[in-house]
């Protein structure tokens, strides 16, 4: 399909092509993904059927409801686990590639968002939403970075700031769907929502091979064939467009800003002498 999608690449506007604008796509529909499932996530936790589920029987109030202990449990934890998203991401990233770290994203999130859908108890409640979480953790590592790499300067500042749009869309799309569902008696109420938060990473996943790997980060790593391959994929149907000789330039800039500094030097003093 890459192949045949290198042939027939097209100029959308000034600086976007037609590969540009799917790979940017079905970036932002997995950032709705993560803008969706956090906001159902949370608006859930206020349906009685949800609370009859997962909550306790409070005898001050003579109804159904979570303590303040679990609700900061399932309103912490998966912060928690969110932060180790981004680290986990940001270690496979960098190993083993941006294209890796986007499939692991969705499948983990449509783990959890089952786990979450078939969840009896409140312990697989909260597992379910710490590995959505997770998702979310790598998704916020992923996303900026990998479009910022592969977008022109001219648009990259537009680009990227889909990412902002898309969670704040997502979550009003959210809110829509839990308002209309939450008048339903069952469980049902809340099992819609977070069923259908199974759509996106399912259709991320469908069209990950649109996406090529970073040419950037294969020049990192040395790849230079590649890297030229891919730029000349996502960039090749603009006017005059030398992917051989835009590689080079990327190259120069990427040996220019390689540095030998160690961590240490990030809590040193920039005038600090020996004495």
């Amino acid at each position: 399909m890459l192949d045949f999608l290198h042939r027939h690449n097209y100029k959308v506007t000034r600086h976007i092509t037609s590969n540009l604008l799917m790979v940017t796509l079905v970036f932002g529909m997995s950032v709705f993904t993560f803008g969706y499932e956090a906001s159902t996530l949370n608006t859930i936790q206020a349906m009685t059927p949800f609370e009859q589920r997962f909550g306790d029987f409070i005898p001050e109030k003579k109804a159904f409801g979570f303590t303040s202990n679990k609700l900061a449990y399932m309103n912490s934890f998966p912060l928690l686990v969110y932060a180790v998203g981004v680290i986990v991401g940001a270690q496979i990233g960098e190993r083993w590639g941006r294209r890796l770290v986007f499939i692991i994203t969705n499948i983990v999130c449509m783990a959890g968002t089952i786990i979450v859908f078939t969840a009896k108890t409140y312990d697989q409640l909260l597992a379910g939403r710490m590995i959505v979480n997770f998702h979310v953790g790598m998704e916020a590592f992923l996303i900026p970075m990998f479009q910022a790499e592969i977008a022109p300067a001219a648009v990259r500042g537009s680009l990227t700031a889909i990412y902002g749009v898309n969670g704040v869309f997502a979550a009003f799309v959210a809110s829509i769907i839990t308002d209309l569902t939450s008048k339903i008696p069952n469980d049902n109420c809340w099992k819609i929502p977070v069923g259908i938060g199974l759509v996106f990473p399912t259709f991320s996943l469908f069209f990950w091979i649109l996406i090529p790997e970073s040419p950037r980060w294969l020049l990192r790593k040395g790849d230079y064939a590649k890297a030229v391959e891919n730029m000349d994929y996502l960039y090749g149907a603009m006017p005059n467009f030398d992917a051989e000789k835009e590689a080079k330039f990327l190259q120069e800039a990427l040996n220019t800003s390689e540095t030998t500094g160690k961590w240490k030097d990030l809590v040193k003093g920039t005038n600090l002498v020996s004495r």
